[in-house]
Parts: C-alpha cells; sequence; structure tokens
C-alpha cells in the first residue's frame, strides 16, 4: 500500500489525501482517506500548495509612506532633495 502512495507523488506532487484517494481507487485499492492520510505521514509525505496569507498588507516592519503624494511634479529634477 505504501509502494502505492509513493510513485503517484512523484508524477503530482501537488496531490493531497484525496487526489491521492482517487489515484489509488484508479489502481482498485479501497482504502479511505484517513488511511491514505495516515501512511502520508508515515512516508513524510506532504503536497507542495501556495502557502495562504504569506504576505500581508500590515504585516511588514517598516511601512514608508509616499511623500510626494499630493505634489505635482512638472519639470525634471523638481522632486530631489538639496
Amino acid at each position: 500500500m505504501m509502494e502505492m502512495v509513493d510513485k503517484p507523488i512523484l508524477q503530482e506532487p501537488t496531490a493531497g489525501v484525496l487526489t491521492m484517494q482517487s489515484m489509488v481507487l484508479e489502481k482498485v485499492i479501497i482504502a479511505g482517506y484517513e488511511q491514505i492520510r495516515r501512511l502520508m505521514r508515515l512516508a513524510n509525505i506532504t503536497p507542495i500548495y501556495q502557502r495562504k496569507y504569506l504576505t500581508q498588507w500590515k504585516a511588514s516592519k517598516y511601512i514608508y509612506h509616499y511623500l510626494l503624494r499630493h505634489i505635482a511634479i512638472m519639470e525634471v529634477n523638481q522632486a530631489i532633495q538639496n
């Protein structure tokens, strides 16, 4: 059963427990998602997926304000500080 779980993860690294369950079911082996999850944990298999909330708007340590927001720049080099 472990070989049935190991081989498809190489072809589909984004496969989670439910996708893995359908892949094993295609090989005519009926297994519940709890059993597939346990086997994936034993084999230390984790799917590659996009993590949620990786960058948050207020999570940055330093927030730099745009100081030229209300200034109309009409000439070249008008915004350069002296």
